[in-house]
């Protein structure tokens, strides 16, 4: 669930207006790409459409999200048309079964979402993989990869900029804090500044089309940042087919 901010929310005064890279398919408009930007890729293939409303299935959503990536990056483009989608709420669902008891009033944790994807056959026998609290690790991941990463949300996340950018000056408070699971696609540069591009999981009308920018270091805030994580597979990509059944 997207907590809800018992204080007033803080406008965003976002640096960097330029900074955003070129997605046509998700904006469904030519952005212009400054020469200084360092993209992964990883975001040509996301889909950010989806809003978990007040279900707190954010690690559900990211996980989706994930698998969403690899199949359209490592299998093909249109392996999953526009319009669909994995089934995030199952996934979620099958999670709060799994180690929760069965009750819906909660979330889980990062790893327990990939968990409960491999064991609805969403995804084959695999390992969750931990990736290291700073830049260099975050970066190296997304060569291969979208990292999952559980991370505190303040003020800064109820009112985005246009393009995403979150402040980073603006850390949570104890009342109103949340915690939160979300995508990394893509580390970004400018002026020797490094920015994490991400994809939320409350729809498209929020940040830049679903995405958001952050900061690469306030990202590895240890008052923001919980924990990241990819996964590991004997079976290669191209060879997954439980993904197929899942498609809502």
């Amino acid at each position: 669930m997207r907590p809800i901010p018992s204080t007033p929310l803080c406008g965003v005064n976002a640096p960097a207006d330029q900074l955003v890279a070129s997605h046509p398919r998700l904006a469904g408009e030519a952005a212009t790409v400054p020469g200084t930007i360092e993209v992964r890729g990883w975001a040509d293939y996301a889909d950010p459409s989806d809003d978990q409303g007040h279900e707190q299935s954010c690690v559900g959503r990211a996980w989706a999200g994930w698998i969403e990536c690899m199949v359209r990056r490592y299998v093909d483009q249109s392996a999953i048309p526009v319009g669909k989608q994995i089934d995030a709420h199952s996934i979620w669902r099958r999670g709060r079964e799994l180690f929760w008891g069965g009750t819906l009033d909660g979330g889980l944790y990062v790893y327990q979402g990939l968990q409960a994807a491999i064991d609805l056959g969403v995804l084959p026998p695999g390992q969750p993989m931990a990736v290291a609290c700073d830049q260099g690790s975050i970066c190296q991941a997304l060569l291969t990869t979208p990292v999952v990463v559980a991370h505190g949300v303040g003020p800064a996340w109820y009112d985005p900029a246009d393009n995403g950018m979150l402040d980073p000056t603006v850390p949570p408070q104890p009342d109103t804090y949340g915690s939160h699971c979300t995508l990394f696609l893509e580390r970004l540069s400018q002026e020797g500044v490094g920015y994490l591009l991400g994809q939320n999981s409350w729809g498209t009308d929020w940040g830049w089309h679903g995405l958001y920018i952050m900061d690469g270091q306030a990202a590895m805030d240890q008052a923001l940042a919980r924990s990241f994580y990819t996964a590991q597979f004997d079976a290669e990509p191209s060879t997954w087919r439980g993904w197929q059944q899942w498609l809502v």
